[in-house]
């Protein structure tokens, strides 16, 4: 039993569910494909992960992204309780389940799945393990739709994942594993792309990275915009309200160099086509080492390393690594995505993060970079000189 934990009680409901997670790792449970994608496996995946109280943003992909999509979803460590007590087999590793509010979760997604069309959806769930380091079959209760519910859990604290971070990188892995194209886009929910996005970067992918003897990637610029204003989904729409201060370039004013590609305005200026996209230009990564592009690539670009920590460099060390194994970044014409909002500092629960990161950890974070940067060194060594080594931001 979790000594924090009441033994959640499951007696009152006439149907449960048996959920059988597996071992991901030695930190983390994994169950893949609560929900299966059947769309066919020609298309570009939009890799996803959310928490909790981030999962409504899928509302809005499900409308405008046209291909197969692949979200992992950190859960709450479920408290051990007795699989024969429900009339289980037992599992050797034994059974767990949720309380309170943690039971609603899958009364959130059972209400998601009656009011929205799942179809192209592929969704996976995590656990972090307990001291005794196994991974419990979770038994769920069949809940009946609430449309209540759905309003409710966007306030649903997900407390848990900021007092052990947030595992972005095992997430971000979990739904890259999930997949069933060759082609994806790894992004975050909240993101929402342009219009024709995965069409577009289909054609082009199976050009210019499917039948390339080349490493490549495809780049789309990435913008943010003030709450109040409707996302555009044309690169016209986009320059009006660039032009009207009410877009900028993601993370401007928060953390320019993470975002920053040349030539906006000659990229602006280039003709909209509604339909195919076309290469703007190439780069090298080695022009900016803090460079954390997002992008479509094919399945040979590696899973993130999942040393690297929310808000320390966790995507930006992954372009290291493709700078090492001798990557072109193709930023593309008339793509683009827009985050909801303008980052100006931290939130709340985001500096508590970065003051521990600053605090008792520094000297591992700086160990960890520098093995990183070693390694990549020794693994590559003809780019060494050429790639620029990743710096913690401390």
């Amino acid at each position: 039993m979790d000594f924090f934990h009441a033994e959640p009680d499951l007696t009152n409901f006439t149907e449960i569910e048996r959920l059988k997670f597996v071992d991901y790792d030695d930190n983390y449970c994994v169950l893949y494909d609560f929900w299966n994608s059947t769309t066919s496996t020609d298309r570009i995946t939009l890799v996803l992960h959310s928490s909790i109280s981030f999962f409504h943003h899928l509302v809005y992909q499900i409308k405008y992204w046209s291909g197969p999509i692949s979200i992992a979803v950190p859960l709450p460590r479920p408290t051990k309780i007795s699989c024969h007590k429900y009339n289980f087999l037992n599992n050797p590793n034994g059974c767990g389940s949720f309380n309170g509010i943690d039971m609603e979760i899958f009364n959130y997604f059972e209400s998601f799945r009656t009011h929205h069309d799942i179809s192209k959806i592929s969704m996976h769930f995590l656990y972090e393990k307990g001291i005794d380091g196994k991974c419990y079959d979770l038994l769920k209760p069949k809940l009946k739709a609430d449309t209540n519910i759905i309003i409710e859990m966007k306030n649903y604290k997900d407390v848990t994942y900021f007092e052990s971070l947030y595992p972005i990188n095992v997430a971000r892995n979990i739904a890259r594993i999930g997949k069933k194209t060759n082609l994806f886009l790894s992004g975050d929910v909240e993101n929402y792309t342009s219009e024709n996005f995965e069409a577009k970067l289909r054609k082009a992918g199976a050009e210019l990275i499917i039948n390339s003897t080349k490493n490549v990637v495809l780049v789309h610029r990435r913008f943010e915009t003030a709450d109040d204003i409707e996302i555009p989904h044309t690169k016209q729409q986009l320059h009006k309200l660039f032009k009207s201060n009410k877009v900028q370039v993601f993370h401007e004013s928060f953390y320019k160099e993470g975002h920053y590609i040349p030539g906006l305005d000659e990229w602006f200026n280039v003709r909209e086509n509604h339909t195919e996209t076309s290469v703007f230009r190439t780069m090298k990564y080695n022009e900016s080492p803090n460079w954390e592009p997002q992008f479509v690539g094919d399945s040979n670009v590696p899973l993130y390393d999942e040393r690297f920590a929310y808000r320390s460099k966790s995507a930006t060390h992954l372009s290291h690594i493709l700078c090492y194994q001798d990557y072109t970044f193709y930023i593309m014409n008339d793509v683009f995505t827009v985050h909801k909002g303008i980052k100006l500092k931290y939130k709340p629960e985001e500096q508590i993060i970065a003051s521990r990161l600053n605090g008792v950890r520094k000297n591992m974070i700086r160990d960890m970079f520098k093995s990183f940067n070693d390694d990549l060194g020794r693994k590559y060594p003809k780019l060494k000189e050429f790639c620029k080594p990743l710096t913690p931001q401390l």
